[in-house]
């Protein structure tokens, strides 16, 4: 058997085995007719952690059976998604379990007041009831933050949310700066809290519409994910990644006059690199490149050839190189990045310039060692 089919044929049985027992998980669920997750339950979900190690708590909580959606732009990824479900004694919701890869990202509790139109006008569905329901659910979710018996504190510098302008901006559109797109306006506010001691967030967001001034729906959102994958939901979740202007901020590692930084390779695995700028090329050892192999996410298609280096004492060595299909550097992933493979484990691993190179503009932060992609 060819080098090349051997790997095709591994990848084709992992992914098929994973599907086998996602399936036998998804019916190994039971029904649970007295379901009600709360806001402080959400601690009872492992973000990080594979499928397998949130059963319990996805068995404890909802009564129905989730559905298992996989991402065609994204391989190895998955939503699991329960629908009608109650949440923090408010109006039903939708779930979204994000898994990226096997590992729990994010879970999106999605909540909809919606407003029917009819032909001679619009004409909202019990207005009075449905925005005191909103407000009331809002109000609820605040309350029960503060009660939860964690410590967990609102970030105001990024939190925008408030219950009296939401109060007001249903009372009066006009009172408000709205965004206009064709008649129709709305009212977006985030609020941002974090778990004291932890990267743990949660974030609580509503969305409200008008046509002129009339209330269309209103949408709030609850989100439970940490800092690490907190971005996840553009880029695997709505399948985009929302546009920053501001640079993108990475935390550098300072030790004994270097840089480090982590950096994910093909999607399978996070290490850190030295930041440098001299190498021509991104530099792996032995074993890093064994474990790529053994993943199945390089093979012998990716061979480029190999390049003699001479080195600053002026050895003079050579090295095999591939072809990198994915690196990524916090929030930015390149693609087809050159990488040579050294024959020894112990070479330390280098960020270089062909990685660096495919990067429109950065700069390092010294005073407060970061780096700023824009």
């Amino acid at each position: 058997m060819q080098l090349n089919s051997y790997f095709f044929f591994r990848k084709e049985i992992f992914f098929f085995m994973k599907r086998i027992s996602i399936f036998l998980f998804l019916l190994s669920i039971k029904t649970n007719s007295n379901c009600q997750l709360k806001i402080s339950d959400f601690s009872s979900f492992n973000i990080g952690k594979d499928l397998i190690k949130n059963k319990i708590s996805i068995n404890k909580f909802f009564s129905a059976k989730p559905i298992f959606s996989e991402m065609n732009d994204h391989p190895g990824s998955f939503d699991v998604c329960l629908y009608n479900q109650q949440f923090n004694y408010c109006k039903n919701a939708d779930y979204t379990f994000l898994y990226v890869f096997d590992t729990l990202t994010n879970i999106f509790v999605d909540l909809q007041y919606e407003y029917k139109i009819e032909k001679d006008g619009i004409y909202p569905i019990d207005k009075i009831n449905g925005t005191t329901l909103y407000i009331q659910c809002i109000e609820k979710l605040f309350n029960d933050i503060e009660n939860s018996g964690e410590r967990i504190f609102l970030l105001k510098e990024y939190s925008t949310l408030k219950l009296r302008e939401i109060k007001k901006a249903l009372d009066n559109p006009d009172s408000l700066y709205l965004v206009n797109k064709k008649n129709r306006y709305s009212y977006v506010k985030t609020n941002f809290y974090n778990y004291s001691g932890t990267d743990r967030l949660i974030i609580i967001a509503t969305d409200i519409h008008f046509q002129n001034e009339t209330l269309l729906t209103m949408y709030l959102s609850v989100e439970y994910t940490n800092v690490k994958y907190q971005d996840y939901r553009f880029t695997y979740h709505t399948g985009f990644k929302t546009l920053i202007n501001e640079s993108k901020s990475i935390t550098l590692n300072y030790n004994n006059g270097v840089y480090s930084l982590p950096v994910t390779i093909n999607n399978i695995l996070t290490l850190d690199f030295v930041l440098d700028l001299g190498a021509s090329d991104v530099t792996i050892g032995q074993d890093v490149f064994l474990t790529l192999v053994r993943s199945g996410t390089i093979n012998e298609k990716d061979y480029l050839g190999e390049t003699t280096y001479q080195l600053a004492d002026g050895t003079i060595k050579s090295s095999k190189n591939y072809n990198l299909r994915s690196l990524k550097i916090g929030e930015v992933e390149l693609s087809d990045i050159k990488v040579a493979v050294s024959t020894s484990n112990h070479t330390p691993l280098l960020l270089g310039q062909s990685a660096l190179k495919k990067i429109q503009k950065f700069k390092i932060d010294n005073k407060n060692h970061k780096l700023l992609i824009e």
